[in-house]
C-alpha cells in the first residue's frame, strides 16, 4: 500500500473517532418534565413558556423556545416538553382561571391568577430574574413548581 492511501486511511479513522467522541454530544436532545402543585382549583387552564435566556423572560411568548397550554387540575399537573437540547431553562407558569389568555392583576398590578416560576424563588418586589429561575437539563429533567395566588 503506498504512503498517501495509508495517510488517507489514518485521517479517515482519526475523523471517525473525533466524529464519534464530540459530533453526537450536540445533537443530544433531553426532556424536560415540570410538575405544577398547589392549584387552587380545577378551572381554566395553565399556560406554561420555556425561555433559554433572559430575552423576554418571563412573559414573552414570542421569544419562548417552548409553549403549552394544558387545562387545570387542582390535584396537579404534569407537563412534558421533549427535545430540548442541552442549556439553561427557565419556566413560567399561569394559571389562566377564567381563560382569558391573560394574567389577571388587580388596581395595582398585583396578579389575582396563579403563576409560578422554576426553583420557585422569593417573590418580593416584582418579578425575578432569568438568572435566579434558570434550571440546567443536560440530562432528562424533572421539576416541581409550587403555584403562588396573591
Amino acid at each position: 500500500m503506498n504512503r498517501s492511501l495509508r495517510v488517507i486511511r489514518l485521517i479517515a479513522v482519526l475523523g471517525i473517532i473525533l466524529f464519534g467522541a464530540f459530533g453526537f454530544t450536540s445533537s443530544q436532545k433531553y426532556t424536560l418534565t415540570i410538575h405544577l402543585t398547589q392549584l387552587r382549583n380545577s378551572s381554566g387552564q395553565i399556560a406554561l413558556l420555556v425561555h433559554d435566556a433572559s430575552n423576554g423572560f418571563p412573559e414573552s411568548d414570542q421569544k419562548a423556545v417552548r409553549r403549552k397550554l394544558v387545562p387545570a387540575k387542582k390535584n396537579g399537573v404534569t407537563i412534558t416538553f421533549d427535545d430540548l437540547p442541552p442549556g439553561n431553562y427557565a419556566v413560567t407558569v399561569l394559571h389562566d382561571e377564567n381563560s382569558n389568555g391573560k394574567a389577571d392583576k388587580n388596581f395595582i398590578g398585583i396578579p389575582t391568577e396563579g403563576f409560578g416560576f422554576s426553583n420557585n424563588p422569593v417573590i418580593r418586589f416584582g418579578i425575578p430574574d432569568f438568572d435566579d429561575c434558570k434550571i440546567e437539563v443536560n440530562k432528562t429533567t424533572s421539576h416541581t413548581i409550587r403555584l403562588k395566588y396573591f
